[in-house]
């Protein structure tokens, strides 16, 4: 069964039994600290791209519990958005949806304009670049070889994970003042022969580094989080001939609430001195061993 964690809103953690063993780590990591501190948009306007399933609402849910107005972007599935702001709104958070396609820069720009335009009297003061595509399968497989590339699906792949964060950090800093933050959701395949999954999410986290030494100075920190194997329906296959999760010291796959913990903590004042860094949330297996 479902049961919210001790002092959270029960629709940001609904823990099955295979999370709630890590639940008393989450709620000393994030959490409000008081009332106040927790009002619907008392934290501004934070943007998740992809934010209408799996991690991307994991963390869309996470940031609305912490005050934020949170703008969940989608691409195809306006339905799955939708259930991800009435949950919010349900809880008395604040929330939209707004579609956009990361890869169209004209979306992104439009993107940052509904939402401001959304909330008027609320500041742009969080980013999480959390869409992404891994590539088509038996093309940009992990084990696909050079004959099986083509230049179509490599530009599809890169426009989505690297342009699109690209441009939506862009829109973003036109916007955001001091005090402000942006996480990218990387990935452990960028140090794999992950092929082009891999190559694109390194060239994300190269982006980090060129992009941090210009926005830091003004006030707006730059970190990433690289989940390891996290359950949802692109894991489901491996996880059902893996069901010990051998591979993974913890023994157990992630949840997007611990992935959403790591967003949150990053964006908080707890990490104010943290600019750059690249947090593995993956249960102890090493940097270039995992997927997500």
């Amino acid at each position: 069964g479902r049961r919210p964690v001790a002092g959270r809103p029960s629709w940001i953690r609904p823990l099955t039994a295979r999370s709630s063993a890590r639940a008393g780590f989450a709620r000393g990591v994030t959490g409000c600290s008081g009332a106040a501190a927790c009002a619907p948009g008392s934290r501004g306007i934070a943007v998740v791209t992809g934010g209408s399933r799996g991690i991307g609402a994991a963390i869309a849910l996470a940031l609305a519990a912490e005050g934020y107005a949170v703008a969940v972007n989608y691409c195809g599935n306006a339905v799955a958005a939708e259930a991800v702001v009435a949950r919010i709104r349900a809880a008395g958070g604040m929330a939209a949806a707004f579609r956009a396609n990361v890869a169209a820069e004209g979306d992104v720009v439009r993107l940052f304009e509904d939402a401001q335009r959304h909330w008027p009297e609320l500041a742009m003061t969080a980013l999480v670049n959390n869409a992404g595509v891994v590539g088509k399968k038996g093309v940009l497989g992990f084990k696909a070889g050079i004959e099986g590339v083509d230049t179509a699906a490599f530009r599809e792949l890169f426009d989505v994970n690297v342009l699109g964060p690209l441009i939506a950090t862009r829109e973003f800093a036109r916007r955001a003042g001091k005090g402000s933050g942006v996480v990218n959701i990387s990935s452990g395949s960028a140090a794999m022969a992950a092929n082009l999954y891999g190559m694109s999410k390194a060239a994300l986290n190269s982006m980090q580094a060129w992009l941090v030494e210009d926005l830091t100075p003004k006030g707006i920190r730059m970190n990433s989080v690289s989940p390891g194997m996290t359950r949802s329906d692109m894991i489901a296959n491996w996880l059902a001939t893996e069901p010990d999760c051998k591979e993974i010291p913890m023994r157990r796959v992630g949840e997007p609430e611990e992935i959403a913990d790591a967003v949150v903590f990053l964006l908080s004042e707890k990490a104010s001195y943290i600019a750059g860094a690249n947090l593995r949330v993956a249960g102890g297996r090493a940097p270039g061993s995992f997927i997500h």
